[in-house]
């Protein structure tokens, strides 16, 4: 697992193709902080990159693609 992201509960991932997964949001191991971190993960050279965070913080939402 790289070491810059930030595991939280309820983020949410979705597969953008092939090798890339975004993950987003999430509630602290405390449930007392609403994440607005946004991760794009590349499986193929197991790399993950930090993006823009969220104009809102949010757990347990939808994505689509």
């Amino acid at each position: 697992m790289p070491k810059n992201l930030v595991l939280q509960s309820y983020s949410v991932a979705i597969g953008l193709n092939d090798v890339c997964i975004l993950i987003t949001g999430g509630l602290n191991s405390s449930f007392t902080n609403v994440s607005g971190s946004v991760f794009m993960f590349n499986s193929e050279n197991e790399t993950c990159t930090e993006k823009a965070t969220l104009l809102q913080s949010r757990y347990t939402h939808a994505l689509a693609h």
